[in-house]
């Protein structure tokens, strides 16, 4: 029910051009012919096609992935395969893909942001994540592209976009570096879901994040369960304010963070100097200040 739900949401929000649908896709691209065979899973069959990596699409709140196979005119060993992932949202979408992306691969020039291997892309583009893969040896990176270019037609162009990951963009920023994370944020179970990305400083790497709560109830818990951890671990940290921890000791717990309405904004910095990353977190807190609007209702006590 709520992925037929969610596909009729996308119908009407995303108003050009509509909805992927398998029967858009063309029976030729190029010299390549698709097969007749065409593949559907939903979250509750999902393993029967990715066992074992199931689990890592589910929580990205995963609704349809559609598969597809195209076949060489000319050599029919030559297979292309194209999955398309229909999430939730294209926060989602973003998320499934960053997670797989490999910044030390070629930018792919399809879909909002992508990756192309030697035999393989991945690009994903408003709520839909896709993988090409093929056999083919010579040529494959041309015909990745030409398909890549294909499907990217055909789904919905979104240009929306998310606060969380705007206001990590900042100076001495790691390209491409940029997470959403839709469970466990620095590998804690009390930071339930948000974005991250990497900051070279000097030559040490520091991580910003943005955990993003749900309501003010789970906001409270994980304040409250991120202090518990730091005395956990002997910890040294002063309280500034009423929302603002700086962690001086030990070292790999460096990190200043606050709370910002229904977000939790740091900077963590193994080894480093608080002082190093004081203005980085401030301008980050500073800007989901600004875009981020929250009733007085419902504010949050600290």
């Amino acid at each position: 029910m709520l992925y037929f739900v969610n596909t009729i949401l996308c119908c009407f929000v995303l108003s050009s051009p509509e909805c992927f649908a398998k029967e858009k896709v063309p029976d030729k691209i190029g010299e390549w012919t698709k097969e007749k065979k065409v593949l559907e899973f939903v979250p509750d069959n999902l393993f029967d096609y990715i066992n074992g990596d199931a689990d890592r699409y589910l929580p990205y709140n995963f609704q349809k992935l559609t598969v597809l196979f195209y076949q060489d005119n000319t050599n029919a060993d030559n297979t292309v395969e194209v999955q398309i992932y229909q999430m939730a949202t294209h926060l989602d979408a973003f998320g499934i893909y960053s997670v797989h992306r490999d910044r030390n691969k070629d930018i792919f020039p399809y879909g909002k942001d992508g990756f192309i291997g030697e035999n393989q892309a991945m690009f994903y583009q408003a709520q839909y994540f896709v993988k090409l893969m093929t056999r083919q040896s010579q040529n494959a990176k041309a015909n990745l592209e030409l398909f890549g270019k294909t499907i990217s037609k055909l789904l919905p162009k979104l240009e929306d976009t998310i606060p969380e990951l705007t206001c990590l963009d900042q100076p001495n920023k790691i390209s491409r570096s940029e997470c959403y994370l839709a469970k466990d944020v620095l590998a804690q179970s009390f930071l339930p879901r948000g974005t991250t990305v990497l900051y070279k400083i000097d030559n040490n790497t520091a991580t910003g994040f943005i955990v993003m709560f749900r309501n003010n109830t789970e906001t409270e818990k994980g304040w409250v369960k991120y202090k518990e951890y730091l005395e956990e671990v002997s910890a040294e940290f002063q309280i500034q304010g009423e929302n603002t921890l700086i962690i001086t000791s030990p070292s790999s717990e460096t990190a200043i963070l606050s709370l910002v309405k229904n977000r939790l904004v740091g900077v963590w910095f193994p080894g480093g100097d608080i002082s190093q990353i004081q203005k980085l977190q401030e301008d980050i807190k500073s800007c989901l200040s600004q875009k981020i609007i929250q009733p007085d209702s419902d504010k949050v006590g600290k």
